[in-house]
């Protein structure tokens, strides 16, 4: 066998393995993390530890940006 008929099979062989990837990750669905809403979930002095910004301004600033947030994906989770 020439080393470029090797080096031809090598390049069948890693190229098969990638479409077979490619081919298993359009198969796999995606795994989403359920969204948690910390507004909800914490009480006003465990959110402003957290986040630095109070319950109150958080949602003003929520209020003020949401008109230019635009959604990208298809999947609302």
């Amino acid at each position: 066998m020439s080393s470029s008929d090797s080096n031809r099979e090598a390049f069948d062989i890693i190229s098969n393995f990638n479409e077979t990837d490619s081919v298993e990750d359009k198969r796999r669905g995606r795994i989403y993390k359920e969204r948690v809403n910390y507004l909800a979930l914490l009480d006003s002095y465990e959110f402003q530890v957290r986040f630095r910004l109070d319950k109150e301004s958080t949602e003003e600033l929520l209020l003020e940006i949401h008109p230019h947030i635009r959604v990208t994906g298809s999947s609302l989770h």
